[in-house]
């Protein structure tokens, strides 16, 4: 099993320089077969304290990250912000080759203001 961990520079809320930096990653990664492809918490968003508006994008991202394992047939592992209920998560996803979601894992709950804080 190879296993393509990738390290990559975020910019807090530049979701498009973020995503360019992620395809780019993630076709340099594919040069070595890998079956999986794991990015770092929030490598599409970045995150500043109290700024949840990444989480906005959680269907969109889901969606191109999923079509990105679905093409290259591997497995990808990220972290997001994830809207959930009245509340916004620190998630894990494993998407697998055929680019369905198959794990998510709330890591813990960020505090906002309309939910307490769980730390």
């Amino acid at each position: 099993m190879r296993v393509a961990l990738i390290p990559m520079r975020v910019k807090a809320g530049d979701f498009d320089a973020n995503w360019a930096e992620f395809e780019r990653r993630f076709s340099e990664a594919l040069t070595y077969n890998p079956h999986f492809v794991v990015f770092p918490e929030y490598c599409l968003t970045g995150f500043e304290e109290w700024d949840f508006s990444g989480a906005g994008l959680y269907d969109e991202i889901v969606e191109r990250v999923s079509s990105l394992a679905r093409k290259a047939g591997v497995y990808v592992v990220f972290g997001l912000l994830e809207p959930y209920k009245n509340c916004v998560y620190n998630s894990a996803l494993l998407i697998g080759r055929n680019g369905g979601v198959l794990l998510k894992h709330r890591k813990f709950q960020e505090p906002t203001s309309s939910a307490p804080a769980t730390r």
